[in-house]
């Protein structure tokens, strides 16, 4: 019998429960080849690395805190000023117009629309955002949980401003990306229950009967979060004060997220 090819086991991810993901990963060798050596007691944000280790194993999410001073937040936002960007989560599911960002200006005081999207490259090259990932503790740490030397396939920074739009990933939902990946999650300005907190379903990343509760993550602006999206979460319609994030992913390098949202190169 011939062995599926690696197309054939991305694409089967959606119609597998946690378990059975799990033990499917457990038996492929490109998942499971890092043996670095971490040193627990040290820390990322005000969090040891052992408990970021045994949060994400068994809850599928860690919040490490307040990582970016208030200084560098606000630096990130006017970083952002007169970058293009886009109207969607994506650029590829955007209506391909580049707008120039002004957050007093149309269309981004407009309550239709719900997402705008800057290109990777503008967050990465933020300096305290790349020192932080270039943070040696930080790799070792998400690469001992994906069980392998994992890169950045996908980043994204969005502005949501106040919106009437519902939105499809207002709605509990597993996202597909790979048999194992990790999602860094960091607040650039403060988040409450009214501007667009994660909700996030502890430990339903191993288990399909885990559906309740969720645990809303509101954070001051700096705040990092660290989560294994293939658990249930959604995103939160911000209904009051706009909403500043950047999220990164790591994983392979080649997935089916990657390819679809074009961030290969």
């Amino acid at each position: 019998m011939d062995l599926p090819s690696s197309y054939d086991l991305l694409s089967s991810i959606r119609f597998l429960q946690p378990e059975e993901k799990i033990r499917i990963s457990n038996f492929l060798p490109e998942y499971n080849d890092y043996h670095g050596k971490i040193h627990l007691n040290n820390s990322l944000g005000d969090k040891k690395l052992d408990l970021i280790l045994k949060e994400l194993t068994e809850d599928g999410i860690t919040n490490l805190g307040v990582v970016f001073s208030k200084k560098d937040c606000e630096n990130f936002i006017n970083h952002l000023s007169n970058k293009i960007c886009f109207n969607s989560q994506t650029q590829m599911q955007s209506n391909g117009i580049g707008y120039q960002f002004n957050i007093n200006k149309e269309p981004f005081n407009n309550e239709n629309n719900s997402y705008f999207c800057f290109d990777p490259a503008i967050s990465l090259a933020f300096k305290p955002l790349k020192d932080f990932l270039e943070n040696s503790d930080l790799i070792k740490v998400i690469n001992n949980y994906l069980g392998f030397h994992s890169l950045i396939y996908f980043s994204s920074t969005w502005c949501n401003p106040t919106t009437s739009e519902t939105h499809y990933v207002h709605r509990l939902h597993r996202d597909y990306d790979d048999f194992k990946f990790l999602v860094m999650t960091i607040y650039w300005n403060d988040i409450n229950e009214l501007n667009g907190p994660l909700e996030y379903v502890k430990k339903s990343h191993r288990n399909k009967d885990i559906t309740k509760p969720s645990t809303l993550l509101i954070g001051s602006a700096g705040t990092v979060t660290i989560t294994d999206n293939f658990g249930l979460h959604r995103g939160n319609q911000v209904k009051e004060k706009v909403r500043y994030i950047t999220t990164i992913r790591f994983g392979q390098y080649f997935n089916s997220a990657s390819v679809s949202n074009g961030f290969l190169s």
